[in-house]
């Protein structure tokens, strides 16, 4: 009797140490204005919409509450409004195309952070999206692949993430002065984007940020620290770039590939491509002489295909006293120099 017990116990405790433990999902409710939300220190984040599409349909504005039965809401979660066709089997092409159709979408006061993927490729988005003050976070892809045509942000917002506005319909963007971070192609492939107004404390604009646009002259703020690869490249039309950036730290190679400014043959000497007081490195010239004024030397031109760095000729490279950073890479493979 005492082995089957202990035979029992080892058992117990052989099972105990090796079966995983699931942790619950959050428990989902319906506000009484039909938000589904979840709640974590009694603070709400909404994770679906569970009213009649057809209602919301013939409204003017639609509004994200900023409290549910209560709750302060604190977030649009991840996902939350992200629809996929093809694996939604209550997809309705026409009521998803007409539920914020020409409409005024307004996120309330309070509200603080858009999760990742939280409306990407939701076809509704084909109005203005009013973001509030307290919002300060937008996730990545957040409204990417959305007809989204305008948004007010607002003064609070600091990181926008990965992706957050790509291959939307935006036109202009004007970003408030507390915006810190733009991550990669976060407004990327918008094709009606001419013009952006950056924040004053920008620090970071990401891999592409802004490519494949229509932007036609770009001015840097003064406290960037990190200009991304490729970030301005395919704006076809873009002939004027200023750059006046004393704490720039790092600035990628191609930010200005396939663009108007790349092409104009002013703005290259002796196969050095200035960029305001930036100067990127040439590739086929082995005498080198930075004009005097240049304050930075970027990173050297990659091959756009796998990104591989090309190997330069220069033997002899002078430098101004006014250089004041060179950055990582800038002077990669130069085995003659």
């Amino acid at each position: 009797m005492k082995r089957l017990i202990c035979a029992i116990l080892v058992t117990v405790l052989m099972l105990g140490t090796v079966m995983p433990v699931f942790a619950s999902a959050p428990v989902r409710y319906v506000s009484s204005d039909k938000f589904e939300y979840t709640l974590e220190n009694g603070e709400a984040t909404i994770v679906c919409w569970a009213g009649d599409f057809k209602t919301v349909s013939k409204m003017d504005v639609f509004t994200f509450p900023g409290t549910v039965d209560g709750y302060p809401v604190k977030a649009i979660g991840n996902s939350a409004f992200y629809v996929d066709e093809d694996l939604d089997p209550h997809y309705d092409e026409a009521l998803y195309t007409n539920l914020f159709y020409n409409k005024k979408i307004v996120l309330s006061e309070g509200i603080e952070k858009i999760g990742d993927y939280a409306f990407s490729s939701c076809n509704m988005f084909y109005s203005t999206l009013v973001l509030p003050s307290t919002l300060t976070d937008i996730g990545t892809d957040a409204f990417y692949n959305t007809c989204l045509a305008s948004v007010q942000f607002g003064e609070g917002l600091k990181n926008i993430g990965d992706g957050a506005f790509l291959d939307c319909k935006l036109t202009n963007v004007v970003l408030p002065d507390s915006v810190e971070t733009i991550g990669d192609s976060a407004f990327a492939e918008n094709k009606s984007i001419e013009s952006v107004a950056f924040s004053e404390n920008l620090s970071y604009i990401g891999f592409g940020a802004f490519s494949d646009n229509n932007i036609k002259s770009v001015t840097l703020p003064e406290k960037l620290k990190y200009l991304g690869p490729y970030a301005f490249s395919t704006n076809c039309d873009l002939n004027s770039i200023t750059a006046d950036c004393p704490e720039i730290e790092l600035v990628g190679y191609n930010i200005v590939y396939n663009t108007a400014y790349y092409k104009n043959e002013s703005n290259w000497e002796n196969g050095v491509l200035y960029v305001g007081d930036i100067a990127f490195m040439p590739l086929n010239t082995a005498e080198v002489q930075i004009r005097n004024g240049t304050k930075v030397i970027a990173q050297t031109y990659v091959d756009t295909t796998d990104r591989t760095y090309f190997s330069m000729v220069i033997k002899n490279l002078v430098l101004p006293s006014t250089i004041k950073r060179i950055c990582k890479n800038a002077l990669r493979n130069m085995p003659g120099l």
